[in-house]
């Protein structure tokens, strides 16, 4: 898990398999596009729902997002927002590279 600072707020990263982790009613989180969404407190508020919610704990739910919701939807949650998604290339080892200023 990496974390990126800037002087407004903090922004953590998070790899597929650190979000596996996430994966019961009472630890549940979700991808939705390049975002990791902390849906634990809010599986009672779903008007779906809980278990269309726990279907997609620790997994990418994006699809199922898009099929049921508009995009838009998702700014009325940014409190849920628990960070971005970082993915490693297939086949690649991860680069980093220090830049100079």
């Amino acid at each position: 898990m990496a974390q990126i600072s800037d002087s407004i707020n903090t922004i953590q990263r998070f790899t597929p398999e650190d979000v596996s982790k996430h994966n019961t009613p009472d630890n549940l989180w979700t991808i939705i596009g390049n975002e990791i969404y902390d849906l634990t407190d809010f599986q009672k508020e779903h008007p779906g729902g809980a278990k269309i919610l726990q279907a997609v704990a620790g997994k990418d739910g994006t699809k199922k997002f898009r099929k049921y919701h508009r995009e838009a939807l998702l700014v009325k949650y940014k409190t849920l927002l628990a960070g971005e998604l970082v993915v490693q290339p297939k086949g690649r080892k991860w680069l980093f590279f220090k830049t100079s200023k």
